[in-house]
């Protein structure tokens, strides 16, 4: 079965109304700073199917939530992004 390693057309077809920016870290290790976050403000909806696709790709890939500490969080209402 061939898994495609690219997800974007599949989960992000419509930013939506809003998204949220911050730079933080990777969720697994080495957990390297300077990373780019952009998290949409309305949710996407995936299937049960879609997840355990990802997880065949990536497994686990998180970590508890960490502390915002001095990292500054922005929000586009607007965005102006097509992904691709």
């Amino acid at each position: 079965m061939e898994i495609p390693a690219d997800f974007s057309n599949h989960f992000f077809t419509d930013v939506g109304p809003g998204i949220y920016h911050y730079v933080g870290s990777l969720t697994t290790p080495p957990c390297s700073e300077g990373v780019n976050w952009y998290i949409r403000k309305t949710p996407a909806q995936i299937s049960r199917e879609q997840i355990a696709v990802f997880m065949a790709v990536h497994g686990q890939n998180n970590r508890p939530v960490q502390s915002l500490n001095d990292r500054a969080l922005y929000l586009d209402e607007k965005p102006g992004v097509t992904i691709k």
